[in-house]
């Protein structure tokens, strides 16, 4: 191992830079995407691991007068200076696009003579970042330290050959996290995609007899030709078609103001299960029962299902455990951060509990819960839209339980949770496993970092 300063690791002239004073990107000098703009980075970029992310651009003309310093490229690494999540570390990929940074990064730019840039970012997440946040804040950022800190910091690195070794092997596990992740995104368009042609489109599959006139009222031609349909075998293609596109019959209801297919009910979700707030933890009383609780952050945090190996422990007495568990037929509605976001839960540990900025929905019947959980989901698209309305501004109970919903025959809520259980069931099976990943590159990392374990 060789003992650096921070400052001797990156490059001479331009290695630290701490982004504009906020004054220099205000958004009345923002214009629209075009061919002779320049892109501004910021903090959603790195927290999101996404370069895609952000709308803001400004002219080029404003780039060459003011803000050419700040100039972001490809493979450039970025760091968030504020808020919660600052720290937080990012590179730009090789096809992003030219931009500059905004007030709250700073932007690394290596010697790459003396550090692999995937070993720094694992170094910078593991070591780096925690000796920066120890330091002390200046005027601008809170809790910040000046450059001058930075600059200092101490870091001890093995042979450049070494570091590629232990970027190779984490970033291996890190590569099949990612892969993972890309799956289940995918799969989880595809149980959206489903519940949308099912229950928004009314497309769910029938037989040729259920998407014609009703048997009662069929001509004995028509029965005829249905019957011909089943002697030849060809039902299975008959189902593929989708009930409303192939002339089921349609009512219109007056509470939806839409129409929904016949014989078809409507309900209050408060007449499918029972919503209620979380628990609000005093730690100057606390119990003895230690609990995992889901807070906001595991909600914001996730997609589908709330992941389980991030939950902060609390202690409380039996009756508050009691009331406030979730069970496998939770949904988790948030109240804040992101207001109307829902989640699953899936595999939780025993007495675990939300908080008090969550609202608890358990449904009365579990044939129920996926087609509950995607109609709220559709609303958490509203809000993240901007289109939400007074859900967007009040999430509670009251507005919650008096959410009207559709609900099909039986049969079809049937068939429909058999194709979206096997696609949850992937799932889970996939975010267990980057669990099991996780925890793998988390014990390695340090071990590699100082030595303890080599890399032939």
């Amino acid at each position: 191992m060789i003992k650096y300063f921070f400052e001797d690791i990156v490059s001479k002239n331009d290695g630290f830079l701490r982004g504009p004073f906020g004054g220099a990107l205000k958004k009345d000098i923002f214009v629209d995407k075009s061919s002779n703009t320049y892109k501004v980075y910021e903090q959603g970029v790195i927290l999101n691991k996404d370069s895609r992310l952000g709308n803001y651009y400004i002219t080029k003309e404003y780039f060459d007068k003011s803000m050419y310093r700040f100039v972001a490229n490809p493979k450039d690494i970025l760091v968030s200076c504020s808020g919660v999540n600052y720290g937080a570390i990012y590179q730009l990929p090789e096809n992003s696009e030219v931009g500059v940074i905004n007030q709250a990064l700073l932007r690394i730019r290596l010697n790459t003579d003396i550090v692999d840039d995937k070993y720094f970012i694992y170094l910078f997440e593991n070591l780096i970042s925690k000796r920066i946040i120890g330091g002390s804040g200046d005027s601008t950022i809170p809790n910040f330290p000046p450059m001058n800190f930075i600059r200092k910091v101490p870091v001890e690195l093995p042979d450049l050959i070494t570091q590629q070794k232990i970027a190779s092997v984490l970033s291996a596990l890190d590569d099949k996290i990612e892969l993972n992740d890309r799956i289940n995104t995918e799969l989880e368009a595809m149980a959206k995609t489903l519940y949308d042609y099912w229950f928004v489109q009314f497309d769910f599959p029938v037989s040729g007899t259920l998407a014609s006139t009703p048997l009662s009222q069929q001509s004995v031609a028509e029965r005829e030709r249905n019957n011909v349909v089943e002697r030849k075998g060809v039902m299975v293609a008959e189902r593929s078609r989708g009930y409303k596109s192939s002339g089921g019959k349609m009512v219109y209801n007056e509470t939806l103001k839409r129409e929904i297919p016949e014989g078809w009910e409507v309900k209050k979700l408060e007449e499918l299960g029972n919503f209620k707030n979380g628990v609000n933890y005093n730690p100057s009383n606390p119990g003895n029962i230690p609990c995992p609780i889901i807070n906001v952050r595991n909600i914001s945090g996730s997609s589908y299902f709330i992941k389980n190996e991030d939950l902060d422990i609390i202690y409380l007495n039996e009756n508050d455990v009691k009331k406030y568990s979730v069970n496998e037929n939770s949904i988790i509605v948030a109240r804040s951060g992101i207001p109307g976001a829902t989640r699953l839960i899936s595999d939780f540990s025993e007495n675990t509990l939300y908080c008090g900025f969550a609202i608890h929905y358990e449904i009365y019947n579990p044939l129920f819960k996926n087609k509950v959980f995607f109609y709220l989901k559709s609303l958490e698209e509203l809000i993240k839209n901007g289109s939400g309305g007074t859900i967007m501004k009040n999430v509670n109970q009251q507005l919650l339980n008096n959410l009207i919903i559709s609900i099909p025959e039986k049969s079809i809520l049937s068939a429909f949770n058999r194709k979206i259980d096997i696609i949850f069931k992937k799932i889970n099976n996939l975010e267990k496993q980057n669990q099991e990943l996780s925890a793998l590159r988390d014990w390695l990392l340090p071990m590699l970092m100082n030595g303890q374990v080599k890399v032939e």
